[in-house]
């Protein structure tokens, strides 16, 4: 394990990663999502559109506006790719996460060596991170972790 004291959802995070790459030596695991392009607009028109087919059906105004919010949520979960970035002292390994957990599922990508991971910015509740071309948004219960890893992997 790592140097880090981490509850027991990092450590279940940090075994699946391992399972995932296949490499008992991954210490580190941080668990975030990226939306892909446009996202952000096709879920807003897929719950106008619900807001629209609620209406459209003879729901109340309240009944059908949520169900265009029920859309809408279903939409942003379905545009988001909610990875995990793992990481032992040689290597950087970008899994795919479950949907309805933080666990890494298979691995999507071997990053290469060079790869840098940095921060970019963030909110109170994430915060951005630049791994190498792609950015990633991290939880804050995976930010501490997501130090670690810049601070090995960050050049």
């Amino acid at each position: 394990m790592s140097e880090l004291r981490s509850p027991l959802r990092q450590r279940i995070l940090v075994q699946s990663a391992r399972e995932a790459v296949g490499d008992e030596s991954v210490d580190l695991a941080a668990y975030g999502w990226r939306r892909r392009r446009r996202a952000t607009i096709l879920s807003v028109i897929m719950g106008l559109m619900g807001v629209v087919a609620g209406t459209v059906i003879g729901l109340s105004l309240g009944l059908a506006v949520g169900l265009g919010l029920a859309v809408l949520m279903f939409a942003s979960t379905a545009t988001t790719e909610y990875r995990v970035l793992a990481s032992s002292p040689s290597r950087l390994v970008l899994c795919r996460s479950s949907r309805i957990r933080q666990y890494a599922v298979d691995v999507v990508d071997e990053l290469p060596r060079s790869t840098t991971v940095h921060p970019e910015g963030g909110t109170m509740l994430a915060t951005d991170w630049r791994v190498g071309e792609m950015s990633l948004t991290i939880s804050k219960s995976s930010e501490q972790m997501m130090a670690t890893i810049s601070k090995r992997h960050g050049r």
